[in-house]
């Protein structure tokens, strides 16, 4: 939720400050990889994106099929 308001708002470092928190907590954190990408894409980083996405998508299991399909 930080990463989304203080993206929302601007504060893109603090944003990727609460998305490096959010994967500090757990890496295999699933909201956690999907913020990081959107901040990729806002900062340009469109092959980190990819390969985060990718890596989220890989470490999700397979019966939480709702954040597969995300």
């Amino acid at each position: 939720m930080l990463v989304d308001a203080h993206g929302e708002q601007g504060n893109y470092r603090e944003a990727e400050v609460a998305a490096q928190w959010s994967l500090d907590m757990r890496l295999v954190n699933f909201a956690g990889l999907i913020r990081t990408t959107g901040l990729r894409v806002l900062f340009g980083d469109l092959k980190g994106a990819l390969e985060t996405i990718h890596r989220a998508y890989g470490r999700t299991p397979p019966n939480e099929t709702e954040e597969r399909a995300w």
